[in-house]
């Protein structure tokens, strides 16, 4: 999961900007958007108190890890680098088993 500072420009002006990128599914590691609710402290400890984030960009396979085994990710935003026009997501992965030439890492906007 990663913090995109970026994330939800139409959101509620509520002091808490951005969203989150995250992986999910055991195997196929797709990766969603989601956005960041305002914090809500429930004196009274009941959950229906509580915000709930919402999709803000549904599942995409970016990483293509469908047919590795035991597959591990990572992901991590970074703001533009150098000469870059903006800011990436940069992602890794691997295998149970990695090879010496197997692909691992790249980003993508």
């Amino acid at each position: 999961m990663t913090y995109y500072p970026n994330g939800d420009p139409n959101g509620a002006n509520d002091g808490f900007p951005g969203s989150l990128f995250a992986a999910g599914h055991e195997w196929e590691h797709l990766v969603s958007e989601i956005s960041i609710p305002v914090p809500v402290i429930s004196s009274a400890k009941n959950l229906d108190d509580l915000n709930t984030a919402t999709t803000l960009q549904g599942f995409h396979d970016i990483f293509n890890v469908k047919n590795l085994e035991i597959p591990r990710t990572d992901l991590e935003y970074l703001p533009k680098q150098g000469s870059q026009t903006g800011g990436k997501l940069y992602l890794c992965w691997g295998a149970h088993f990695q090879e010496d030439n197997d692909l691992t890492h790249g980003w993508c906007e």
